[in-house]
């Protein structure tokens, strides 16, 4: 264990490329997605649904789905889980799967420490077939006639603490730099991207019906500007959350103003939406992005043993 603490510290360390993973606005629900250590630390088993248009109205803008799931196992000791997702941007197309593995290095029953690993396979493919695609010079050595594609594999590692009222994060999802391009023309192809990402959240009471819910996510890449997005949540009776979103760099380049709906169904589903609005040259083409996503715990704390140290009463950073 030693051993891979001291790995994650190196990775962390290490040059970082192009940012090139999917977005999402709703992050604070989605925290499998950007780090492994994340699965089963609610103690419950629970699966999820994403659904993410960007730039509607924008022909060839990036779409995203995700299916989810994650359990905690041996006691809750460990964590497994699952993550399927789509992405694609014009004639190009991301397939990939993940199986995540996480192991408590610290838990009670209000906190929880615990390290992350990951195993991800992805497929990357280009349809030169498809009739929106225009090739204005043919014979370019970088287009083909048919539909190309490349698989490649990759590690991801991760450190998440979380507790009563607040969580903090820190990952690499991508930790080799492997093939994602598809090439004949002998020249250098396209490669993953190490992606840096930390991201925190907390629970602040106002009275006994409300709650303030701010969250944050960092993203840093080698040779592009640091990203992030701040949200600003309330919380009404432990069930509607209504929240706003600012997503920019360090550069002072705004990208959108976010806002976000969530809703929990007793205690056990979660349904939420949002829509981006653009700040940046993009508005001029764009009518914005929306995501939708729907979660839902397969048992709750009373289908557990005693002693899960699962906090139901915290659905927002826990879905």
């Amino acid at each position: 264990m030693k051993h891979f603490l001291l790995l994650i510290f190196a990775l962390l360390a290490t040059p970082i490329w192009a940012q090139q993973d999917a977005q999402f606005t709703q992050f604070m629900f989605n925290k499998q997605y950007y780090n492994p250590a994340y699965s089963g630390i609610r103690g419950v088993p629970t699966i999820g649904a994403f659904y993410r248009k960007q730039w509607l109205g924008f022909t060839g803008a990036p779409e995203n789905q995700q299916l989810a799931f994650n359990m905690p196992a041996f006691g809750d000791r460990v964590g497994l889980g699952v993550l399927l997702n789509r992405k694609s941007i014009g004639i190009t197309q991301n397939i990939g799967a993940t199986l995540s593995y996480s192991y408590s290095l610290a838990k009670t029953d209000n906190v929880a420490l615990k390290i992350g690993l990951q195993g991800s396979f992805e497929q990357f493919s280009i349809n030169f077939d498809d009739p929106s695609n225009v090739i204005r010079e043919p014979g370019d050595p970088s287009t083909r006639s048919d539909q190309a594609q490349v698989s490649s594999g990759n590690v991801g590692v991760g450190l998440f603490f979380s507790q009563t009222n607040g969580y903090f994060g820190v990952s690499m999802p991508q930790v080799l730099e492997s093939t994602i391009g598809v090439n004949d023309a002998g020249t250098l192809t396209a490669t993953r991207a190490r992606h840096l990402y930390a991201m925190a959240g907390a629970a602040i009471p106002i009275g006994d019906k409300f709650r303030l819910l701010p969250a944050g996510l960092v993203k840093l890449v080698r040779n592009t500007p640091l990203s992030y997005d701040v949200n600003l949540g309330l919380e009404f009776f432990r069930i509607l959350t209504i929240g706003a979103s600012y997503r920019s760099d360090e550069t002072g380049g705004a990208d959108s103003i976010d806002f976000l709906a969530h809703f929990l169904i007793m205690n056990r589903m979660g349904i939420g939406v949002s829509y981006d609005n653009p700040l940046s040259p993009m508005k001029d083409f764009s009518k914005g992005s929306i995501e939708v996503l729907l979660q839902y715990d397969l048992k709750t704390k009373d289908n557990l043993s005693s002693g899960s140290g699962t906090d139901m009463s915290n659905p927002r950073f826990f879905f």
